[in-house]
């Protein structure tokens, strides 16, 4: 819950969720959501623990607040975690592939984690453990803590515990870079139980190199960015020549005259057999997926870098553009 000066610190429209001092083409921003601003109301996960109450008891108390209250602890089955434990990046992601235990690096286990907890209260409650991870790793600025798992823990009676498990994956350790990528990086990580201030922690460290465990789809490079295709006669049929780009008219009468189709399978080899077989000698393919026809060659070259989307059918070869034909003639 943010408060009620928070609509003055940030526009509404600026959905950036790290803070910002508003340098370069940046909104000054304190930040969004309980991982970059730290001056919310109440914190995140704030009254997730409602106990088992009388209607009349119930009845009486403020909504959101703690019924009872709680004490935690957290451990590791096997070796122990502490400070001055640390992991290796590359072995952690070889034993992940070796052990087979799932297609995605990111969704291997890395430990699970025990949170013993006692009912300190007054009343019977259930408990939700929330793990955050928190720690200096990846780049600035660094967020406050992000949850890494969670699990609920079932009527816990007054002086009582109980146990519950959460495993952390390698993908809840790793951050998310500029380009979208989900990376494991090396430095120091704290687990904690709880919101502010946490009941248990433990720290440990990652080292070696950054290691992406997954990729987030790029698109593909526009045609005048990449190596020119070659468009010459030997791709055409034969008794076709290539002609080059041209400028089609954006306004008034077009140059080519017959839009013989506008579809997924366009190329320049299709559009000028097409164009022969509605009797026209000269074929242009436009943005991308379009096939026009004419009797005569356009007025106007243009630059080969105008002509520069890609075909639908042939994501290799350019199609024209934006008012612009890459142009070929039947010569018979």
């Amino acid at each position: 819950m943010y408060p009620g000066d928070y609509v003055n610190q940030v526009p509404m429209t600026d959905m950036a969720l790290r803070p910002s001092n508003g340098s370069g083409n940046t909104t000054a921003s304190p930040g969004r959501t309980y991982q970059w601003y730290p001056k919310t109301v109440y914190p995140f996960g704030y009254g997730a623990h409602p106990p088992s109450l009388p209607k009349s008891s119930a009845t009486n108390l403020h909504p959101g607040k703690h019924y009872t209250t709680f004490k935690a602890s957290l451990s590791v089955p096997g070796p122990t975690i502490s400070s001055n434990v640390a992991f290796t990046i590359s072995q952690l992601v070889a034993a992940c592939r070796a052990a087979g235990t799932s297609e995605y690096v990111d969704q291997c286990p890395f430990r699970t984690f025990t949170v013993d907890v006692t009912n300190t209260g007054g009343y019977t409650s259930d408990y939700s453990a929330l793990l955050f991870i928190s720690g200096s790793h990846g780049p600035t600025p660094l967020p406050i803590s992000r949850l890494g798992g969670y699990t609920r823990i079932s009527s816990i009676p007054i002086n009582s515990h109980a146990t519950g498990q959460i495993t952390l994956t390698l993908g809840a350790l790793a951050r998310f870079d500029a380009q979208g990528r989900k990376v494991l990086y090396p430095g120091t990580y704290k687990i904690s139980v709880d919101t502010t201030p946490a009941l248990a922690s433990l720290s440990f460290t990652l080292t070696g190199p950054a290691t992406v465990l997954e990729d987030w789809p790029t698109p593909p490079t526009p045609v005048a960015q990449q190596a020119a295709p070659v468009l010459s006669p030997s791709p055409l049929p034969s008794g076709y020549k290539w002609l080059g780009c041209y400028v089609e008219n954006s306004s008034g009468p077009r140059q080519l005259t017959y839009e013989a189709y506008d579809d997924a399978s366009n190329t320049p080899q299709l559009c000028a057999t097409t164009c022969k077989t509605a009797n026209y000698t000269i074929s242009g393919t436009e943005y991308s997926s379009q096939c026009w026809c004419a009797d005569a060659v356009p007025s106007q070259a243009a630059a080969s870098s105008q002509c520069n989307m890609a075909c639908t059918g042939d994501a290799y070869q350019p199609c024209g553009g934006t008012w612009r034909a890459d142009v070929v003639q039947y010569i018979g």
